[in-house]
């Protein structure tokens, strides 16, 4: 089982999203009533399995007391009714989830993307977008829809929309994931314009193979599509008639400029200032797409310096797994091996479960033999197997120790 997660991009924000905040907040507190405060299906099923032996006044009873209760459920009063015409609930079905991991994962998404575009678009034209987004992504769906009638909550399509018009307006920004496989973690990045047509593509997929509706995923794909393409074309259409310039400024900066618009050297001074400043947020946006870039230009010594000042400004060391791995191809070109069991160290302990880790760990061991630290060595060769056992490092560490005997 793959778990793969967007937890950043290099975007940032001039001033606090507030629409998008009120947005997660609003959704917040409706799942909250659903939780906490709603009737419970567990209520509807009792009297439902009652209304089935009751006749006469009882049942008519019965039948009140559900409507009531129905009434009180936000998915029931809030969601969008496909068999139903046009209404409020083609909005409201955007603030109501079916639980919290279903809100939760949409949250982190618009997020990402909602505050951006609000940042860029102003409040007011982020919130009607935002709006015009859910009543897209429900009509995209009951149009391609021929099942029965069923209810559609989230807030995915709206999101959707977000994610379309980012794609637009920041198809290059480079947005970090979180993985989780065969027992492993670690981080990585993506750009942009690889990663949300890729998401598009899946949804096909998905929407193709269950035709019917939510099918037995329970998902609306084509509600993702539809909003995806309507977000994507409003801004395209946007961007012609209003150009794809700086956000609209409806109110102060809460920062002074945009650590996206740094390229090169410029982004390596802003990195390095907010080292400076122990700006643990910049840092982590900055940092490591600033070493994959020194990486690919061979500066060995960019990176050594970026590192080494990160380790003794800030009380982590925010890198990807990919930006670790380049700092230690870095201190090893420079022959430093003490240099390379510091960076090693601190990649075991930010990322333990890092699929590229065993590569560094083996190449630990060896610095620790040559320096004569067998102990040392040995150590680090158990870790390796223990923890990796699958992987072809992990089994060469056995192997070792095995031969060791």
């Amino acid at each position: 089982m793959a778990v793969i997660i967007p937890i950043g991009h290099d975007q940032t924000v001039r001033r606090l999203p507030w629409v998008t905040i009120a947005i997660i907040a609003a959704c917040t507190l409706v799942q909250f009533y659903a939780q906490f405060m709603a009737p419970s299906a567990g209520e509807l099923r009792h009297i439902l399995e009652a209304h089935q032996f009751a006749t006469g006044d009882s049942a008519a009873a019965l039948e009140r007391q559900a409507l009531e209760l129905l009434d009180k459920m936000p998915l029931w009063r809030f969601g969008y009714h496909t068999d139903a015409g046009p209404g409020i609930s083609l909005v409201t079905s955007a603030f109501v989830h079916a639980g919290w991991f279903h809100l939760v994962g949409n949250m982190l998404f618009l997020w990402l993307a909602g505050s951006v575009l609000e940042d860029r678009w102003g409040r007011l034209k982020y919130f009607v977008f935002y709006i015009c987004g859910a009543v897209a992504a429900n009509l995209a769906f009951k149009a391609m829809y021929h099942g029965d009638g069923t209810i559609l909550v989230g807030a995915s399509g709206a999101i959707s929309a977000t994610m379309g018009a980012f794609l637009y307006y920041n198809g290059s920004t480079e947005i970090t994931f979180w993985y989780w496989l065969m027992m492993r973690t670690g981080t990585f990045r993506v750009a942009a314009y690889f990663a949300l047509p890729l998401w598009l593509g899946e949804q096909i997929l998905w929407a193709f193979l269950e035709r019917q509706g939510p099918g037995l995923s329970g998902v609306a794909y084509t509600a993702h599509i539809g909003g995806f393409v309507f977000g994507l074309g409003f801004a395209i259409v946007s961007g012609m008639i209003f150009g794809r310039g700086d956000p609209d400024a409806d109110g102060p900066p809460v920062a002074v400029a945009r650590p996206a618009a740094a390229t090169g050297q410029s982004r390596y001074d802003m990195c390095m200032d907010a080292i400076k400043r122990r700006d643990l947020a910049t840092v982590r946006t900055l940092a490591s797409r600033t070493i994959l870039d020194l990486s690919r230009a061979g500066d060995h010594a960019g990176i050594l310096t970026m590192y080494r000042a990160i380790a003794a400004n800030l009380s982590s060391v925010p890198l990807t797994d990919g930006a670790f791995v380049a700092a230690t191809v870095a201190v090893d070109a420079t022959g430093d091996a003490d240099g390379y069991v510091e960076i090693a160290n601190a990649f075991d302990r930010e990322q333990p479960g890092s699929m590229q880790l065993p590569r560094v760990l083996w190449r630990l061991a060896q610095h620790h033999r040559d320096a004569g630290r067998i102990d040392l060595a040995v150590r680090t060769l158990e870790s390796l197997a223990g923890r990796f056992a699958h992987d072809p490092f992990g089994i060469q560490a056995r192997e070792a120790l095995d031969k060791r005997r």
